[in-house]
Parts: C-alpha cells; sequence; structure tokens
C-alpha cells in the first residue's frame, strides 16, 4: 500500500477540480513575444508519495525551480540544512505533461542524458501536482507523486527584476588559490537566481560527473550581494551563516568577487565571471 507524507495538503480540499492548462513549448524568440508557460516559478514540496522512500525523505525540504528553459531540484534537511540530493537539466512542456532532460542527477549519476516524462495540473495557480513514473537505471517504473506550492512566480520577464535575476554560465572562476579551466574541471556550472532565491550546480552531463549544489536566498544592496546559504554540499558548516560579495552585471556578463568563510573553507575567495542564458 502507497503512503503519502502530507506535510500541509491534506486540509486544502483536494475533492477540487485541477484546473487543467493546455500548453506546448513556443518557439523561444525575444523576451518580448516569449509567453511564459504555468510551470515557470519557484515551488515547495508539501506532500508526496515516491514508493518505499516516501518516510525516507519526510523531514526534508525540497525545492523546485523551473526558469524558461531550466529546471534544478534540491533536497535537503529542513533543520539542518544538511544536503541530501539534487537534480537539474532543461525541460519541455506539451499540454498537460513536461518532459525533463536529465543533466544531473545525483541519487542516480546514469541517469544524465535521459528524459523523463510526467504530467501535471495546477489548481488556484499556486499548487502543482506531479505524478508519473521515473525510469532509470537504479529507479524502473518507480512511481512519484508530488505536490507543490508555489512561493515565487516566475520570472521570464526580466524587465521587472534586478538585473541579477536570470540563468547564468559561469565560464571563468577562481576559487581559493585555484584558477580551474572550468569546462574540463567540472563541464558545466549553471547558477540561477530568482527574485528571492539562487541555487549553483557543478555537474557534467557528457560524463555524468556530479561534483555539487548550493541553494539559499539573497539580497543585493548597492554593491554588495549577499547569500544565506541553506543547503552547500561540500561543507554544512557554512549553512546559514551570510557570505557576502561584490557584484556587477555588464553586457550580460555576471562578475562576482568576494570570500566566503566556513571549517572548510577558510577565508576562501571566489571569483566568478558568468554569461547570461536567460
Amino acid at each position: 500500500m502507497k503512503r503519502f507524507i502530507s506535510l500541509s495538503l491534506l486540509g486544502l480540499g483536494l475533492a477540487a477540480c485541477f484546473l487543467f492548462l493546455s500548453w506546448d513549448s513556443p518557439q523561444k524568440t525575444t523576451t518580448d513575444t516569449y509567453k511564459p508557460n504555468p510551470l515557470e516559478g519557484t515551488w515547495k514540496l508539501l506532500a508526496s508519495g515516491w514508493n518505499a522512500d516516501t518516510k525516507k525523505f519526510a523531514d526534508k525540504a525540497i525545492f523546485k525551480i523551473y526558469t524558461r528553459d531550466r529546471y534544478a531540484t534540491v533536497i535537503f534537511d529542513a533543520s539542518t540544512g544538511e544536503f541530501a540530493g539534487a537534480g537539474g537539466g532543461t525541460y519541455t512542456v506539451k499540454g498537460n505533461q513536461f518532459t525533463e532532460q536529465l543533466e544531473y542527477f545525483s541519487f542516480d549519476p546514469a541517469a544524465a542524458g535521459t528524459q523523463q516524462t510526467f504530467s501535471f495540473n495546477i489548481l488556484d495557480g499556486d499548487m502543482l501536482h506531479q505524478s508519473g513514473k521515473l525510469n532509470t537505471e537504479k529507479y524502473p517504473d518507480y512511481d512519484i507523486q508530488e505536490f507543490y506550492q508555489r512561493v515565487e512566480p516566475g520570472m521570464s520577464d526580466s524587465k521587472k527584476h534586478h538585473p541579477l535575476v536570470g540563468v547564468w554560465n559561469i565560464e571563468e572562476a577562481t576559487y581559493g588559490d585555484n584558477r580551474p579551466d572550468i569546462k574540463e574541471k567540472y563541464g558545466k556550472v549553471i547558477k540561477i537566481i530568482t527574485p528571492e532565491y539562487f541555487y549553483g550546480a557543478f555537474f557534467n552531463p557528457e560524463t555524468q560527473y556530479f561534483n555539487g549544489v548550493t541553494f539559499g536566498t539573497w539580497v543585493a544592496e548597492g554593491e554588495q550581494y549577499t547569500e544565506t546559504i541553506l543547503t552547500y554540499s561540500w561543507d554544512n558548516s557554512i549553512v546559514r551563516e551570510p557570505q557576502s560579495f561584490t557584484w556587477k552585471v555588464e553586457n550580460d556578463r555576471f562578475y562576482q568577487t568576494g570570500f566566503i568563510d566556513s571549517d572548510k573553507y577558510k577565508n576562501y575567495r571566489i571569483e566568478e565571471v558568468s554569461s547570461r542564458m536567460e
């Protein structure tokens, strides 16, 4: 018998009929002609059913971000911030189904490169029901039922947002005393900045390598950009400790410079130069 863990959902009246939204992913042209799809935004899990793993993740915080072209998921302990898993890539929508093209999946790295299709419904504009089956080498025919609450809208209309909001591809970086070749060392480093949250992932979709994820909230005042990390896969001691940087955006390039300080990374220099993807 399947079990569902509900954090607050059962009292929301699921007997109400789900609103069906028919949507086909449009051709990407310009910001002025692009129409957001109903999945875009940041979502927080309220209830779920995952085969035998339902209880395993009952106390975890789970966030999912859909931008215009990309999606990203992060799972961590709600009380300690300890990292538990992540996945992400690109996606397309057709009718009431969406297909995710996995570029990384920490629970089953061999799933990178696969496509996973699910059904979805939106209720009252701020409740997402995702259902279907995950099919990977480690998780064949794996039933998924998830209910999310929207915590912020999509970010397609960048004219209404801070210039930092968007999807960024980190092309150059200094980490500590090293200046690695990003493509050679990691493959890709993608940073998503929504109006409230930031999400960074280090991965290589070609080799199915996954290095890690950072996720949290941010604020910017003048030239200072401050991240408050909610989970950091490399060192949990940094969780909830604000880390400040200087920033600027010029010609769709994002420059971030500063230091982080944790048990593992003492006075650790970070310099990143990113190009805008969305």
